[in-house]
């Protein structure tokens, strides 16, 4: 029944409109100026809105038609009025923004997808109306919030979409990181964008352990913004090289030892053979000085010639 009613609706409403435009065509009806316009297209969005009440609220698709003649009828009447351009382009994308809303709104567990196509449209509304009012460090940390927050959003809907975490996190990180560009300056900012970005990794696996592996790319992240801090500080140029060399492969080194550690829980045995080679180089790297490039390299002509010793010495296998 309700298809029936839906159908003959819009039936109407198409009827009525052909009627219309072809009067204006063969000149029956005088064309009408740009206030008649926005009247007449303020009344089809009202038709659609109509047809989209009538044939269901969950057919969020039928909101389109209505939210685009709804717009076109503002953006009219907004430049007959001479209102500032900026306001009309932003008001045309927070209009295509509304029936991903809806979709979310109604059924937020299966339509979750709606909420980024959503967000974003809605967010660039903003940062088109905004974009001659706000600094440049604002806008860019807008941006990266609009990019981010969606998948943030649908992590939280759903947990089980657990890779949302990753680029909301790291978007939303950038963002907040950005509002301190006139602060911090140099390596200290770029260090505080590693964090940032090291942080959704860090909260992925605090959510759920099993995902393990996600204090690699964390701890790396870490890792990079320690050196950068470490390249900030007033050292001399002959001791600056050592530490923050200790720091990169000790820092990663320390990584896999702490995912050796685990290795009753998960599977990462093998976690202490990077472990131990990269802890190794980093106290190498520390002590050594200058003499560190002779000592690596010597380092791995042993372990070189071990190999071999161990091929020579290994029984050949049986055919």
């Amino acid at each position: 029944m309700t298809t029936n009613r839906s159908q003959f609706y819009w039936g109407l409403v198409l009827l009525l409109l052909g009627g219309l435009f072809l009067a204006m065509n063969l000149h029956i009806i005088p064309e009408p100026g740009g206030n008649l316009w926005a009247l007449i297209f303020a009344g089809i969005a009202v038709l659609c809105f109509v047809g989209y009440l009538v044939g269901g609220v969950r057919n969020w698709g039928l909101l389109f038609p209505a939210a685009a003649t709804g717009a076109i009828a503002a953006t009219i009447w907004m430049a007959e009025a001479k209102v500032d351009g900026a306001l009309i382009g932003s008001m045309f994308m927070a209009a295509v923004s509304l029936p991903f809303w809806v979709a979310f709104l109604t059924a937020p567990r299966t339509n979750w997808w709606g909420l980024i196509p959503g967000w974003v449209l809605l967010a660039i509304a903003g940062i088109i109306f905004a974009a001659d009012r706000l600094p440049g460090e604002v806008m860019a940390a807008l941006i990266m919030f609009a990019i981010g927050l969606p998948f943030l959003v649908v992590y939280f809907v759903r947990r089980t979409q657990w890779w949302a975490l990753i680029p909301g996190g790291i978007m939303c990180g950038i963002g907040i990181m950005l509002l301190f560009a006139s602060v911090l300056r140099g390596e200290l900012l770029a260090a505080v964008i590693m964090l940032g970005i090291a942080a959704p990794f860090f909260a992925l696996f605090f959510a759920d352990r099993q995902h393990w592996w996600a204090l690699i790319p964390g701890g790396v992240m870490v890792t990079i913004a320690l050196t950068l801090v470490a390249a900030s500080l007033p050292l001399s140029e002959n001791l600056l090289p050592n530490i923050i060399g200790a720091i990169m492969f000790g820092g990663v080194g320390i990584i896999f030892a702490a995912l050796w550690l685990r290795r009753a829980q998960y599977q990462t045995d093998w976690a202490k053979y990077p472990a131990a080679i990269l802890c190794a180089i980093a106290f190498v790297v520390l002590v050594a000085g200058p003499q560190t490039n002779v000592i690596l390299s010597l380092a791995l002509v042993l372990l070189g010639a071990w190999l071999l010793y161990r091929a020579w010495r290994r029984p050949p296998e049986p055919r």
